[in-house]
């Protein structure tokens, strides 16, 4: 990127391009949708998003080609046995290279991904799209290193869109494209009493031949919708208790999915990751599923509570008087730190209070998460007396109130003295007691 270009950015377009960059390098079409490639390999140039054919040609010792066969009839695995790479590129493609790279020698011929849609759903839109490259000569480019005409890599889009009605059974084999006939969607469909399940894979069913590339899908995607748009997609999966899971392995698990039980999952991917799109009246639907080879998620920051929150929790209004100056709680008298300090123990004291009143109510979805809910509890119970007993202690002993407070001071001249360093080094000047030596810069986090 440009040094111009880069000064004109905020932070987040800043991040958003380089985001797009390395996605363009490593899964492609950096060029556009019709780009030409110079490498002697589109493999080499893009690591990510590759299906390999379903059938390869392997080269025998004696340089004679003989075909590894795979049944393809219905019953046929939807994703393939690992595949070795053999045969050997034509003599217009220059030298061979005889190492293969690990991120070639196993790839998949095929991805997918598994969801529910409401029992009202009569058939799918399921759009295809992916980019084949093949190999061309440019008679007005001449290659230096060879004195013969360039030749590229041309990529040419491929896809297209198809209707699946549901009904119970076994997807047949579908093709998107009659320039890729070989590359096509299989699947399978189950009907519950409330749903339909849904599992979807787009398969690369080529024969490999020479040259390889051009037998191998590019730039793969998969998407599913409803025929008219609307929100069809629901929660995946109802609860599976794994009973065969060790207890404390199945605590955890429980645990998990309690605190994670308002985030409705709509799909999941095999070899791939997914994309949801959530409908924008109804968080609990969603109008599109789709593969993401690369995937991003964007982590919202996490801020600590205060009292102005309390809004948001009573609890915290118990917050108010809190003090988290490392400054000021280094400096205060010894006998004045419980007043510092006791509105964190009491605001958390109440929070955990409030929480334990929701094991009880409906409308929290908590009643198949009774050991994990009393597990959690119990925990931070066990944490309040820590902090109870700590708060006790420094208020008793001298030795610990005397250690607590030349803990805060250093970490406050630690950290204003670093971060006073560092913007001298960048060139700034700044004034150490207005600029540095500020609250903001020697303030603690109640995490």
């Amino acid at each position: 990127m440009p040094s111009t270009l880069a000064k004109h950015l905020s932070p987040l377009q800043l991040r958003a391009e380089l985001e797009r960059m390395v996605v363009a390098d490593l899964l492609g079409p950096a060029g556009g949708t019709t780009e030409e490639v110079e490498e002697r390999n589109v493999r080499d140039r893009y690591l990510v998003g590759v299906l390999a054919p379903l059938k390869h040609i392997a080269t025998a010792p004696a340089k004679t080609d003989h075909v590894v066969e795979v049944e393809d009839d219905e019953e046929t695995p939807l994703i393939p046995d690992e595949l070795s790479e053999g045969g050997v590129d034509s003599a217009d493609d220059g030298t061979t290279d005889r190492d293969t790279p690990v991120a070639q020698a196993h790839l998949a011929s095929s991805f997918g991904l598994t969801f529910c849609v409401s029992n009202e759903t009569k058939k799918l839109r399921v759009e295809a799209a992916w980019g084949q490259y093949l190999r061309e000569v440019k008679p007005l480019q001449i290659d230096e290193r060879t004195g013969r005409p360039k030749r590229i890599w041309k990529r040419y889009p491929r896809g297209g869109v198809i209707e699946i009605p549901l009904t119970d059974g076994t997807v047949r084999q579908t093709s998107f494209d009659a320039n890729s006939p070989d590359v096509f969607v299989r699947g399978k469909i189950w009907h519950r009493n409330t749903h339909w399940i849904v599992t979807l894979f787009l398969v690369n069913g080529q024969l490999e031949g020479l040259p390889k590339d051009q037998f191998h899908v590019f730039q793969p995607n998969l998407i599913v919708t409803a025929t008219d748009g609307s929100a069809i997609f629901e929660k995946r999966l109802e609860r599976n208790r794994r009973s065969k899971l060790d207890p404390k392995e199945q605590l955890e698990s429980d645990t998990m999915e309690m605190l994670y039980r308002r985030q409705v999952e709509f799909a999941v991917g095999h070899g791939v990751s997914v994309h949801t799109e959530v409908s924008p009246t109804n968080s609990d639907l969603a109008v599109l599923v789709k593969t993401e080879i690369v995937p991003r998620y964007e982590v919202p920051q996490t801020t600590p509570p205060t009292a102005d929150d309390a809004d948001v929790n009573p609890a915290f209004a118990k917050l108010k008087g809190l003090v988290l100056d490392m400054k000021e709680l280094a400096e205060a008298p010894a006998n004045g730190l419980r007043k510092k300090l006791e509105p964190l123990v009491t605001a958390y004291r109440e929070w955990i209070d409030d929480q334990t009143t929701k094991l009880i109510d409906p409308k929290e979805g908590l009643k198949h998460f009774t050991e994990a809910a009393d597990t959690a509890i119990a925990n931070c119970r066990a944490t309040l007396k820590r902090l109870e007993a700590g708060l006790k202690l420094i208020e008793e002993n001298p030795q610990a109130s005397e250690s607590f407070q030349f803990m805060n001071r250093a970490m406050w001249l630690q950290r204003t003295h670093s971060i006073y360093s560092e913007q001298v080094r960048r060139q700034a000047q700044p004034d150490f007691d207005k600029d540095i030596d500020v609250p903001d810069n020697r303030t603690w986090r109640p995490f």
